[in-house]
């Protein structure tokens, strides 16, 4: 699996252990750039570019510090094969 796809599988393990099915979910200010590279075996600016691309898609939202998903449906359906 490629970074992008680790990160964002990372991130319905978080979406999952928090029960959310749908609406926006907050990445925890916890989580940093620096862990998300240990989690998925990358570095930190793969995940700075990653996170960016993602924003791009308009699949994250960056508000006040607070990284949002803004749809937590469509953002499980990107991997949904992959798993």
């Amino acid at each position: 699996k490629d970074a992008k796809t680790r990160l964002i599988l990372l991130f319905i393990t978080l979406i999952e252990s928090e029960k959310i099915n749908q609406g926006q979910f907050v990445i925890p200010k916890y989580l940093t750039q620096k862990d998300m590279a240990q989690l998925i075996c990358t570095t930190r600016q793969t995940v700075i570019s990653l996170l960016n691309e993602l924003q791009k898609e308009h699949l994250i939202l960056n508000i006040d510090n607070n990284m949002i998903i803004k749809d937590v449906e469509k953002f499980k359906k990107l991997v949904a094969n992959v798993k």
